[in-house]
């Protein structure tokens, strides 16, 4: 891992460089799942780290010494961008979801430490919003040979 990207995780970790290079990847990922209380964003940055910890196992140290800093930093800002975007897309995509079902948007029924929901924000949490749900599920039921019947409300 380069100097830069090192001091940036440090930061964000609240650690010393020098304890962030004796950390494993998956340490590295560890601590910074547990600065978010999103647990999708924590399955992003575990997933993050393997992929950086299988890629950096086919480097060597002479092509890790021989690098261009500032071209590897300039990839490493469009990685950051690229990420960045598909983890806002991720995002809109699971708070649509849970307004469609009515589950809580921030962990939907997961964490009972969830400053929004306490950990009752289970789908049906809230106000689904049924005709968006009845669009988006009823093709899915029906190739599986079921149907969607609606009771009276009382």
């Amino acid at each position: 891992m380069n100097p830069i990207a090192m001091q940036m995780l440090a930061k964000q970790l609240g650690i010393t460089p020098e304890n962030l290079t004796n950390m494993q990847p998956d340490g590295i990922a560890a601590a910074l799942a547990n600065q978010t209380n999103d647990p999708l964003m924590a399955a992003l940055i575990t997933q993050m780290a393997s992929q950086q910890s299988s890629t950096s196992a086919t480097e060597t140290p002479a092509e890790e010494d021989g690098r261009d800093y500032d071209r590897e930093l300039n990839a490493l800002q469009k990685i950051i961008t690229r990420l960045k975007q598909q983890l806002a897309s991720a995002e809109i995509m699971a708070r649509y979801i849970a307004d469609v079902f009515g589950a809580c948007p921030v962990c939907w029924g997961l964490n009972r430490l969830c400053q929004q929901c306490g950990g009752k924000g289970k789908p049906g949490y809230a106000q689904p919003d049924v005709e968006e749900l009845r669009a988006w599920v009823e093709p899915a039921l029906r190739k599986g040979g079921l149907h969607i019947a609606t009771t009276p409300q009382t």
